[in-house]
């Protein structure tokens, strides 16, 4: 009787081990460029499955310029903790479920709107005073399509995650869309006048990011900024 105990409860175990790999195939990785690069990175003994142990090894993952479109199956990597992503196809990402996650460079993909949204909804939430998550989103050059709006980051903020942007040569914490005065997603003339009118009348009603040059103060260097943004003569 102790010796079919004993080989049921093997038997289990082999079964519930069993469940937990991963098979490499389009079903779980859709992406064919993300999946030649989990079969070549991670797929230690060459047999097209992922153990636990070989998903548990995998804390940092650099999938970057590698014109993937779809990062669909990343969710199985539950010990991931720094992810760069920038520089492919992406119209959206869903890092669900990655608990060990602080940071995610994703800039120069094509996730706005609505896929924003969710992958920011998509990412861990921390607690209060606990340390805080990264996420590199805008580096605003010709490959740059991401965008992030005032409430998006205001929505990756209170989940204990900055959004970062590059601008002047450095990152810097969110400040909207270069040049996006009025928050409207786009930068264009009408930035222009929600600054004139707030130099003129103090107006700010439509005066979110009115400090365009970062020195603290709104005044004609910051128009100077946004129109040379909108003709593309910044130095961004």
């Amino acid at each position: 009787m102790r010796t079919l105990l004993f080989t049921l409860l093997i038997i289990t175990c082999a079964k519930l081990h069993m469940a937990a790999d991963v098979v490499i195939n389009s079903t779980n990785f859709p992406d064919a460029n993300f999946r030649e690069f989990i079969d070549d990175h991670y797929d230690y003994w060459d047999d097209d499955i992922l153990t636990d142990q070989e998903i548990a090894t995998v804390k940092n993952m650099n999938v970057q310029s590698r014109s993937i479109s779809s990062l669909t199956g990343i969710t199985y990597f539950t010990a991931l903790e720094k992810l760069w992503c920038d520089d492919n196809n992406l119209t959206n990402l869903d890092l669900s479920g990655l608990n060990k996650l602080t940071f995610v460079y994703c800039c120069e993909n094509n996730i706005n709107g609505n896929a924003m949204t969710s992958f920011i909804n998509s990412l861990v939430s921390y607690p209060s005073g606990s340390a805080k998550g990264t996420i590199y989103a805008v580096k605003n050059n010709n490959k740059e399509k991401n965008i992030v709006k005032n409430e998006q980051a205001a929505m990756a903020e209170a989940k204990g995650w900055l959004v970062c942007v590059y601008d002047e040569g450095r990152w810097m914490g969110f400040r909207g869309v270069f040049g996006d005065v009025n928050d409207d997603g786009v930068c264009n003339a009408a930035d222009i006048t929600a600054i004139y009118n707030w130099i003129l009348n103090g107006d700010a009603s439509m005066l979110i990011h009115g400090d365009q040059n970062l020195d603290n103060v709104i005044n004609a260097a910051d128009v100077t900024k946004v129109y040379n943004l909108i003709l593309g003569t910044s130095s961004e």
